[in-house]
């Protein structure tokens, strides 16, 4: 299963098994460290159907087989196979599943050209923020949160509230669920649906210590800015608060400033320094060589919401600096206000503008 600090962005498109709560390895990437191995299975090649990705090409009487291209760990499985039994657990994930106790009695699904993924981890939104209407651009752009959020440095505040009823968040909470998430670091959410994996009592039964999801580690919810210095207050998250936990995904660097910048300097430092291997930091925009390596180092992850920061900002955070330094990334939509509605969302947006740098690469060439 994916940590808060790997799992996450998945890169297939088709349909989704969603068997499990993985996070998942993107188009091309398989996290640091590792080799991902295509495997032609042996099956005779699988046929779609006449409409649509998948169908039913087998009725049994108890559990599921799915047929198709399967995103296991580090390998993906052309024509492989996953079983899962009728109480919802995975059995198997192999090329031929067929020996495995169950398979003679599962219903078949072929989905011939679809990928078969674990189920997705949203790993950062603000759900109870879901009432909030998409935010209607202006040309205003911002160098940090605390610009929109306070309108601070003369910028105009963008007016939002946090009261999302329960039927929101659930509306919400099935948005990601339909684009093939089973998880969710949130920051609240409803029983249910999907695993809200920062929320003790909405884990849905998953035995998993919960993430903690810490929006302000510096203490500077007030809306504090320094360009240099570590003085945000007495109210900061020190090491020892983070030291029990197996999953910490705290909120630094929303912005492009220095301001933004310093917040990387100072939680890597001292009794401010969260940076450690279970830490996943959301946002991480202001990075550059000199922060990324700590980082790195202490094998901390990221966390990237493209749509946010382009609509806020104007730019995003230099997730091609963070793979390099060998940084895991995961895909969250931040909020439904100047965010996505969901991962299928989120992931569309950053294929775009992938494309679309690579095109001006070529240009520019």
């Amino acid at each position: 299963a994916g940590s808060a600090a790997t799992g996450g962005a998945a890169g297939s498109s088709g349909a989704a098994g969603s068997a499990g709560s993985a996070g998942s390895a993107g188009s091309g990437g398989q996290g640091p460290g590792t080799d991902l191995t295509i495997t032609e299975c042996p099956a005779a090649p699988l046929t779609p159907p006449a409409s649509g990705t998948c169908e039913v090409t087998k009725t049994g009487t108890s559990g599921v087989i799915l047929r198709g291209n399967v995103l296991a760990p580090n390998e993906v499985l052309h024509a492989g196979e996953v079983l899962i039994d009728a109480g919802g657990v995975i059995r198997c994930v192999a090329c031929d599943c067929s020996g495995t106790a169950g398979a003679a009695d599962a219903h078949v699904v072929t989905c011939a050209k679809g990928a078969i993924s674990p189920g997705l981890i949203n790993a950062h939104d603000h759900i109870t923020y879901a009432n909030n209407l998409p935010y209607t651009q202006t040309t205003e752009r911002y160098d940090h949160r605390h610009e929109w959020r306070t309108g601070a440095n003369g910028k105009t505040a963008i007016p939002y509230d946090d009261a999302a009823a329960k039927n929101v968040v659930h509306a919400a909470e099935l948005r990601f669920v339909m684009s093939g998430a089973t998880s969710a670091i949130s920051a609240g959410g409803q029983i249910g649906l999907l695993r809200n994996l920062d929320v003790g009592s909405q884990k849905e039964g998953l035995g998993a210590m919960t993430v903690d999801s810490d929006t302000f580690p510096l203490g500077d919810a007030s809306g504090t800015m320094h360009d240099t210095g570590c003085n945000y207050g007495s109210n900061h998250t020190e090491p020892s608060d983070i030291a029990g936990l197996e999953g910490y995904s705290p909120h630094i660097s929303e912005g492009i400033n220095q301001a933004a910048r310093n917040e990387l300097t100072c939680t890597n430092t001292g009794d401010h320094d969260v940076i450690e291997p279970q830490t996943a930091i959301v946002h991480s925009m202001a990075v550059t060589p000199t922060e990324a390596a700590p980082i790195a180092g202490e094998k901390a992850g990221g966390v990237w919401s493209p749509r946010s920061y382009v609509t806020l900002y104007g730019n995003t955070a230099p997730v091609t600096l963070h793979d390099k330094y060998g940084i895991g990334i995961a895909l969250g939509t931040d909020w439904l206000a100047t965010g996505s509605m969901n991962l299928s969302r989120e992931l569309a947006c950053a294929r775009s503008m992938n494309n679309s740098m690579e095109n001006r690469d070529a240009r520019t060439n």
